[in-house]
């Protein structure tokens, strides 16, 4: 089990205020969306962060939430490159099935690249 200290998770909000898609977004709620429907897992899962992932998931934050494009966080993760967070994804359940607006299953991204 990993477990994100307060100070980490606070240092990934004052990283992700300052994202032009996040900004004037009440990140003090783990549960919020930017204008696209991104969560804060998405942008975890892009950065590769299974601490904040973990914290996310254990407040709530849904896993299969499609954001911008249809994406998944597991869609996000995987075609960043975040191979540890889309593991962690998939263990804890993250739905593979589920098309993005361009059709394409999370791990088909993988294919792409």
């Amino acid at each position: 089990m990993i477990i994100a200290r307060n100070n980490e998770f606070d240092v990934f909000i004052k990283d992700v205020i300052t994202y032009p898609d996040w900004i004037g977004v009440d990140v003090s709620d783990k549960l919020a969306c930017n204008s696209y429907g991104d969560t804060l897992l998405h942008v975890a899962a892009c950065q590769d962060r299974v601490d904040m992932i973990e914290e996310l998931l254990n407040h709530g934050v849904p896993i299969n939430k499609k954001g911008e494009h249809g994406y998944t966080a597991l869609h996000e993760a995987v075609e960043q490159g975040s191979y540890l967070s889309a593991l962690y994804l998939i263990k804890m359940g993250a739905d593979l099935s589920i098309l993005n607006d361009f059709g394409q299953k999370p791990l088909e991204l993988l294919v792409i690249k």
